[in-house]
């Protein structure tokens, strides 16, 4: 890293580049701005299928294409400093995974682009949805992401503000950097270790999670990330309480709206003792010497999107240097963790047990309400089912 010499002081070109981020643009945007409607987005590259049996060969490498993308997605997440958070962005190589097959509503919205990698038409593509979006409740936002050219400025936006930090700042200025997606990523890698321990104790064979399955557990992790880690990792961005009254000069609250009460917490201790409960009962389905925190970060490295090209990924995508076998559309799922849809007596049966918990719940009167909403949901799925027609219909 280069530096300059300043007033006598050292100062690396990177707090050069923050500086009148902190300094200027920062205040204006918290002055124009109530911190509810202050979102960041950054993507992030996730091999989904794997365990801490398999991580270590992956670790470190970019994952640019080739052997392992079909392994591996790119994930957008964005969310502001009380909690909100927007709807996973998932990206994945398969246009057309046979794991969705017969699927109405998918977890989190997909798109495919052959690297898995996000571009500058898918970019544009989500933000001109989240202006739609925010069209309805008349809700003006800004939108922080980091500088590359897979965001691109996206022109004849109403409701949705584009500000781009400085370039290579973002582990400093990007409250998503800050550790939301980290504490997304271990719930997530619990998830995975809860599957792999229930096949484990059940001698069953381990699985191998489809994108679909994948796709709930990380809108799972992302619904379960604490809304006080959004606010901690706000706050070391800059984009806090003593922030914004700074920057507006008034005395309210901007966090008010916040439970006092709230804890930040820390998903790493469950997974520890998840990756410990395996390296004792199943010693030979787990590297020994694989730690929680590298379980959580195997991936940090992948390659997430058109600005980010080393020199090996221009010449791979100029000489096509792809391993054909995997420019099949569709993914080979022979050994996956495959969803089907539940039959009526199986959904009767878990709501059965659900009604049976209500009554045994300090919260069951709020279960019996949410309980009644979803069989008034079941029943009209059950009336459009049976209402479909067949093709010999019309020839009766």
């Amino acid at each position: 890293m280069s530096f300059k010499t300043i007033a006598g002081e050292s100062r690396s070109v990177t707090e050069e580049m923050t500086a009148p981020w902190s300094e200027t643009t920062l205040p204006t945007i918290l002055s124009r701005y109530p911190l509810e409607n202050i979102f960041n987005a950054d993507e992030f590259g996730l091999f989904f299928q794997c365990l801490p049996n398999k991580s270590l060969h992956m670790k470190g490498e970019k994952c640019s294409g080739g052997k392992h993308s079909k392994v591996r997605l790119t994930g957008l997440a964005a969310g502001n400093a009380l909690g909100e958070r927007l709807p996973m962005f998932v990206i994945g190589k398969s246009a057309k995974p046979r794991c969705f097959k017969g699927v109405k509503t998918l977890p989190c919205r997909y798109r495919s682009q052959k690297k898995s990698w996000m571009s500058g038409e898918l970019f544009e593509e989500w933000v001109r949805e989240l202006d739609r979006k925010f069209s309805v409740s008349k809700r003006k936002i800004a939108l922080i992401v980091d500088n590359c050219t897979a965001h691109p400025h996206v022109e004849n936006l109403e409701w949705v503000e584009l500000i781009f930090l400085p370039p290579n700042t973002t582990s400093q200025t990007q409250p998503m950097d800050q550790g939301i997606i980290r504490a997304l990523k271990a719930k997530y890698r619990s998830l995975a270790v809860r599957k792999m321990i229930k096949a484990l104790d059940e001698k069953a064979s381990i699985p191998k999670f489809s994108i679909l399955a994948a796709m709930f557990m990380l809108r799972k992790a992302w619904d379960d990330v604490a809304n006080q880690t959004f606010t901690n990792c706000f706050r070391k961005s800059g984009i806090s309480q003593k922030d914004a009254q700074k920057a507006i000069n008034e005395d309210d609250d901007p966090f008010k709206s916040l439970a006092s009460n709230e804890v930040e917490e820390d998903p790493i201790p469950t997974l520890d003792a998840e990756l410990s409960y395996i390296k004792q009962k199943f010693p030979d389905h787990i590297d020994s010497t694989i730690s929680t925190g590298d379980f959580i970060d195997f991936d940090i490295e992948v390659s997430i999107s058109h600005g980010r090209l080393t020199t090996a990924d221009i010449i791979a995508d100029i000489t096509g240097a792809e391993d054909e076998e995997l420019e099949v559309d569709d993914e080979d799922d022979k050994d996956e963790d495959k969803l089907t849809r539940p039959t009526a007596d199986q959904v009767r049966s878990a709501i059965t047990v659900l009604e049976d918990l209500s009554l045994f719940s300090k919260f069951g009167e709020d279960m019996i309400v949410h309980l009644k909403y979803l069989n008034h949901n079941i029943n009209k799925d059950h009336d459009f089912i049976c209402k479909q027609k067949v093709i010999t219909d019309f020839f009766s």
